[in-house]
């Protein structure tokens, strides 16, 4: 949607679109990890998805896959930027902020 305000074309919109949808992996995935390593300090849940007996990312891959999954998520979400033909400072840091903590 912020794409279409901007006055983007639909192939912008398409890639902001694919940088959405690696991006909300890439977070879902670092919070199972963070999770999974008992990081609550971060995440500030009460409750674990591993104590209500939720799949995550280092249940079902393993906690090396599930890093190394996160990597290639990211990886993924800088290659939709560098494809775009503008500033993309802005979502680069937003990417940046999964990374804020150590897994």
């Amino acid at each position: 949607m912020g794409g279409e305000i901007a006055g983007c074309s639909q192939m912008e919109i398409d890639t902001l679109t694919r940088f959405g949808d690696y991006f909300g992996l890439a977070f879902q995935i670092r919070d199972d990890i963070l999770e999974h390593t008992g990081r609550c300090d971060i995440t500030h849940k009460s409750l674990s998805d591993i104590d209500n007996l939720k799949s995550t990312f280092p249940v079902i891959m393993g906690l090396d896959k599930a890093k190394h999954y996160l990597n290639q998520t990211k990886e993924a979400c800088l290659l939709e930027l560098n494809s775009l033909n503008t500033d993309t400072y802005h979502l680069e840091q937003l990417l940046k902020f999964i990374d804020t903590k150590d897994l």
